[in-house]
């Protein structure tokens, strides 16, 4: 998935029917190898190119699944009806990309969703995908915001019974929970997630 850019201008949008691969071909790291697989099954988004979403690996890395994200540049409210359509349709079921194989499956999730994000943090613990912030309305590929910002309280999804359940109120146990955003950066060690950056304030495309 991703987009291409030229001067802040889309040059090519790309879907995840194939997988960008870096092979690391020596244990130091001193030989690396890009490469370009091509992907089976059922890819997020039906093939059509992909931006925004969530992706991590599990199951010790031979299993990766997405969840949330873009199918759709639009530049007009028309545009953004059709992609919210899209989007709360397609944040009922998450992609889990075997491997080994190099093959996608789609799978339907249940539970409390947190419903559509764009621009979210994922990581991995404990054999639960941890959901983060973003948007809850669908993004172009541009460098501006639309629409209102999820809480920043985790959603859970468990990754054998692909159910998801919210976690307790952050907010309240928390001295000063971080502001609604998008575009920041998580990180995981242990039994902690530290993060940071981002950006705060929404921004509505004019009619």
């Amino acid at each position: 998935g991703g987009v291409t850019e030229e001067w802040s201008q889309v040059e090519e949008m790309h879907s995840a029917s194939h997988a960008l691969v870096l092979d690391i071909l020596d244990p130091e790291a001193r030989c690396v190898r890009w490469r370009t697989q091509e992907l089976r099954g059922e890819a997020p988004g039906g093939g059509a190119p992909l931006f925004h979403h969530v992706m991590c690996a599990f199951d010790r890395g031979r299993r990766i699944v997405v969840w949330g994200g873009d199918t759709q540049d639009f530049g007009d409210f028309d545009g953004h009806a059709i992609a919210s359509a899209e989007c709360q349709a397609r944040q009922a079921y998450v992609f889990v990309l075997d491997v080994p194989t190099w093959t996608w499956e789609r799978v339907r999730t249940a539970g409390d969703s947190p419903g559509h994000r764009s621009l979210a943090e994922g990581i991995v613990h404990a054999g639960r995908l941890v959901i983060l912030g973003g948007s809850t309305d669908p993004k172009p590929p541009r460098a501006f915001a639309f629409g209102e910002l999820a809480v920043m309280e985790p959603s859970v999804l468990d990754l054998a019974t692909w159910t998801w359940r919210a976690a307790p109120n952050v907010a309240a146990q928390s001295d000063a929970a971080p502001a609604p955003r998008t575009r920041f950066a998580v990180e995981r060690r242990g039994g902690w997630v530290g993060g940071g950056g981002g950006g705060a304030q929404p921004q509505k495309i004019k009619a």
